[in-house]
């Protein structure tokens, strides 16, 4: 069987309506990063506004892969 370098997980909500903190507040857990919908996306150049809500909760990159330690990690 191959062996899987290295893995990445995480759990990503989105929608028109959501409220980042709210998530935040009912998971429990702080996110990786998050914006509402129309807040200027800071990573291009331009700034242009985010077309969506996120949320965004990152487990580590293992190397070897390890999904099962990541889905643990967020969860």
């Amino acid at each position: 069987m191959a062996t899987v370098a290295r893995s990445r997980a995480a759990l990503r909500l989105f929608g028109d309506d959501l409220r980042p903190d709210e998530i935040t507040t009912l998971l429990g857990a702080a996110p990786t990063s998050s914006h509402r919908r129309g807040e200027p996306d800071e990573r291009r150049r331009d700034a242009r506004p985010w077309s969506t809500g996120g949320w965004v909760l990152e487990a580590a990159e293992s190397t070897p892969a390890d999904p099962d330690r990541q889905v643990a990690q967020i969860l």
